[in-house]
């Protein structure tokens, strides 16, 4: 199979193996028809577990390292919030950055997921992470203390929350007034 997308057309039977080919979220997948209900975005696609070991490349729930500063590049916080939430629900584990691009991961919204177990990022060398958000860096489980790192992370940080409503504030009332 090709892409995720290919492999949840096949028509399957229990125990059946697939190599998905894709190059960020391809790997080794076996069907389990008691799974057929559970999509997490990243290790487990209506049935079809990927059979790993080790740590969980946060590509493989949608993640790309794009980031070239713009608003226009890929929004990767819907995959680090699934990624932590996978391993919240097994107890703890590692997270593989790796740089395939610009090493630049962008996550833009707030996220209050909780990292509720030991978590470790481990980062490839030239990888970054840039934040927007409204409500603090505390609105990201990249805040917790049960996050340990392999090496230094650069974090780049931009909050919206105040400023922007407070333009939109002087905005409305410039138009209304």
């Amino acid at each position: 199979s090709e892409t995720i997308d290919s492999l949840l057309t096949l028509d399957a039977s229990n125990g059946d193996t697939v190599i998905v080919k894709d190059l960020n979220r391809g790997g080794t997948f076996i069907y389990d028809a008691t799974q057929r209900a559970v999509n997490n975005g990243g290790t487990i696609f209506d049935g079809w577990v990927r059979q790993f070991n080790g740590a969980v490349n946060v590509k493989w729930f949608g993640a790309i390292d794009d980031d070239d500063g713009s608003l226009t590049t890929t929004n990767s916080k819907d995959a680090f919030t699934k990624c932590f939430e996978y391993l919240n629900s097994i107890g703890g584990g590692t997270i593989y950055l790796p740089k395939d691009k610009t090493g630049g991961y962008f996550l833009n919204g707030d996220d209050t997921t909780q990292v509720t177990t030991p978590i470790e990022i481990v980062a490839e060398e030239g990888v970054y992470l840039r934040f927007i958000y409204s409500g603090g860096i505390t609105n990201s489980p990249f805040a917790s203390n049960n996050l340990k790192y392999n090496r230094e992370l650069k974090k780049i940080m931009h909050n919206f929350g105040f400023n922007t409503y407070i333009f939109q504030i002087i905005t409305s009332m410039i138009i209304f007034s």
